[in-house]
This record gives structure tokens, sequence and C-alpha cells, in this order.
């Protein structure tokens, strides 16, 4: 997403359709339609460049993507898809479909963390600092993990609006600020 007010915008749709699927299981099964729908339009799948061109009448978009989606997605979705399309927003679809998988995260008191390790973590390792980031926050901790080589060694943890990091890199830029400021 490209501004905040996208973001802002996105987090808006994501909320409402977060209250209209409820708690049943409908926002499992619209999370995973919207996300199927923002991957095909993150792919540039020809039919949403024709549903976005300026030459086509809005009557016949919004025909094309009933007859193209109508069988395939929960109601609600399609009801915004269509009001995404009718009002020139189909580029929020990626961000609405992050921001209502956050909420209903939030909303089962789970926390992702991105963890980004210089070397791949043993089991026990990403156990060990689940357990930790558990005992931190208070909520289920799961755990997100990518190898970063250029950390060298050590990891770096984003959990929510925190930020650890343990890292030789990061001691590096840190000794060569001391040394820089000496």
């Amino acid at each position: 997403m490209k501004t905040k007010d996208d973001r802002d915008l996105a987090a808006g749709y994501a909320k409402s359709l977060f209250i209209e699927a409820g708690p049943d299981g409908a926002c499992d099964r619209a999370l995973a339609d919207l996300k199927a729908v923002a991957d095909s339009f993150k792919l540039k799948d020809p039919i949403w460049q024709t549903l976005q061109s300026p030459a086509i009448e809005q009557k016949e978009k919004t025909q094309a993507l009933e007859a193209a989606l109508a069988r395939q997605l929960e109601p609600l979705v399609l009801a915004l898809v269509k009001t995404l399309l009718a009002r020139g927003r189909l580029r929020l679809l990626p961000g609405i479909a992050g921001r209502l998988a956050a909420l209903m995260d939030e909303s089962a008191g789970i926390m992702r963390a991105g963890v980004s390790a210089a070397f791949p973590l043993s089991q026990d390792q990403a156990a060990a600092l689940q357990n930790k980031l558990e005992s931190f926050s208070g909520k289920k901790v799961v755990l997100e993990i990518k190898e970063a080589p250029d950390l060298i060694g050590g990891l770096a943890v984003k959990a929510g609006d925190h930020y650890f990091e343990n890292s030789f890199k990061l001691k590096v830029r840190r000794l060569r600020e001391a040394l820089a400021g000496g």
C-alpha cells in the first residue's frame, strides 16, 4: 500500500468486514477468500486490469466481476470487492486482507512475532524464544522465522510494537558509533 490514506482506508474496510463476518467462522472463510482475491490482484491477473480500465462502463465491470467470482466468494467478500471496484479502490485488497488477519489475531489473543536470525534456529531455540515472548506479552505467540545472514550472528525480533535486536551487526554498528564519537 502506498499511502497512509490507503492504509487507513484498508483498516476501515477490514474492521467493517470483521464486524459483519462475526465470530462463527465466517471471518475465517472471508479471510481465505479475501487473500485469494488479493493474491490474484497482486499477480496482475488480466481480469483486474480489465476491471480497472476507464474504457469499460461501471455496469459492465460489475457484471464481469459477478460472473467471474460470484460462485467462488463468500457473499460478504463479493460485496466488498464490488464496493472497492465501484470506488476505484481495488488496490486496497492486499492491505485489507493483511489488516483483517491482524484483527482476527488480536481478537484471538495471538501476537505474531517476526524473527530474523543469522542462522536457522533449532526447534528448542524457537520454542524457548516463543515461551519468552509469551511470558513477556501475556499472549499466544506465533513465530514467523526467516534467515537473515546479514545479521552475521544473533537475531532481531519484531513483536507487536516492540523491536529487540541482539546481533553482531548491531554490536559492530554501536562500536563504530562509539569510536567515531570518541
